[in-house]
């Protein structure tokens, strides 16, 4: 029975390594199971303070060809986790040298992050013999196309690399049951599936405590129109009194611009701030000090309806009331935990009957806060990573 100690395992990113926080996440559990971790990436800014902990080993060369004219920024060690950092459009339009660092890179698993990855973990895989895992964090087929102003013409490449290369793998890594039963569905996929859920890491759980006075409302994440932001102060604004609403993260500038003039035509100024961005590291620590984590997106297709993000699970392990859209995992786990409510997202007035709901009944806040913090270590990124390793283990053992 081989374990997972000495295996090598290489990631492929697409997307710039400092955005890659659930990769980097699962690269340190594998990497402090034993396993030797690669990480084949996207030019970005510094990698996540995540490996803020792991010093610096040492630098070392790569062909000259490629770092002659700065084409890879640096090749790092952190330990024995290397990273490959390459530029935008070196991606895109060097292939043939992504190809020699491929067959540098010896692996026993070779993961694909996001279909347009797929087309460079086959080449690494096939140059190793290795295993190949595809990691899908979104099923594009379906309505999402459909709905999308262009029709999905950008999407399309996506998805076809994605229809290419997904036979050729042995294991598929999904976020929710949905999308790994519409992957199953759709391709006939008859390989491994796992759910690995994405979680934030929690240590402990959080301490419960009573709803307060008002009640404390928070959303946090990008806040952009497809979050539907402007129909949840509409509502927030028909429920006279009894709630406060703060909103952390990343805004486009005009856009806040226009939350700020409806802020001031709906006079909620008083009750309605925006906090600022906030950082992975402090997420939990910030939502923390909040009542009920509310996300107000409408089920507008399938890639939303079977969305499980990050914000979902960080109001858990933060040990907060959650006020949620009617997804179909979000509804399973709240329904499973009795840690919230489902809201009607398709209307003002549905949004409204559950802040006013939440608002008048303060006792069930507080009942559903304490659900979530005993809840919360079993949705946070320590439980999920043993079912990584096991499904890893699986892989490597089997024929």
């Amino acid at each position: 029975m081989r374990g997972i100690k000495g295996t090598r395992i290489t990631f492929v990113v697409t997307h710039a390594i400092d955005g890659a926080t659930r990769t980097l996440r699962e690269a340190m559990t594998l990497h402090s199971a034993g396993a030797i971790v690669t990480v084949i990436a996207r030019g970005g800014k510094e990698p996540s303070k995540l490996f803020a902990e792991v010093p610096f080993d040492f630098l070392v060369p790569t062909a000259p060809r490629l770092y002659s004219d700065n084409k890879i920024w640096a090749i790092r060690v952190f330990l024995n986790l290397t990273y490959y950092k390459f530029m935008d459009w070196y991606w895109r339009n060097h292939m043939n040298d992504i190809n020699y660092v491929g067959k540098k890179v010896p692996a026993d698993i070779v993961q694909a992050v996001n279909p347009y990855s797929l087309s460079v973990a086959s080449v690494v895989a096939s140059h190793h013999g290795a295993k190949f895992v595809y990691e899908a964090f979104e099923f594009f087929q379906g309505s999402f196309l459909d709905s999308l102003a262009d029709g999905g013409s950008k999407l399309r490449d996506y998805i076809r690399n994605e229809e290419k290369y997904i036979g050729e793998t042995d294991g598929v890594i999904t976020v929710s049951k949905s999308i790994s039963s519409k992957i199953k569905t759709h391709y006939s996929y008859e390989g491994s599936m796992i759910e690995v859920y994405n979680s934030p890491r929690c240590q402990e759980g959080p301490k419960a405590s009573n709803a307060t006075d008002p009640v404390r409302f928070v959303f946090h994440g990008v806040v952009y129109q497809a979050h539907n932001v402007e129909n949840l102060l509409r509502a927030f604004a028909r429920v006279e009194e009894g709630w406060i609403f703060d909103i952390w993260g990343r805004f486009d500038v005009r856009y806040k611009e226009r939350i700020d003039a409806l802020i001031d035509e709906l006079n909620i100024n008083d009750k309605v701030t925006y906090r600022g961005e906030f950082t992975q590291e402090t997420a939990l620590s910030t939502i923390g000090q909040y009542d009920v984590g509310i996300y107000p997106a409408m089920p507008a297709n399938d890639n939303y309806l079977n969305s499980l993000p990050n914000k979902f699970f960080d109001c858990i392990c933060a040990g907060l009331c959650l006020a949620m859209p009617d997804f179909i995992n979000m509804r399973e786990i709240i329904e499973k935990e009795e840690n919230g409510i489902i809201l009607d997202t398709t209307s003002i007035s549905g949004i409204e009957e559950g802040i006013r709901f939440l608002v008048q009944n303060p006792e069930k806040v507080t009942q559903m806060k304490r659900q979530s913090a005993g809840a919360s270590l079993k949705y946070s990124w320590n439980a999920q990573e043993n079912n990584l390793i096991d499904f890893y283990l699986n892989l490597l053992n089997r024929a």
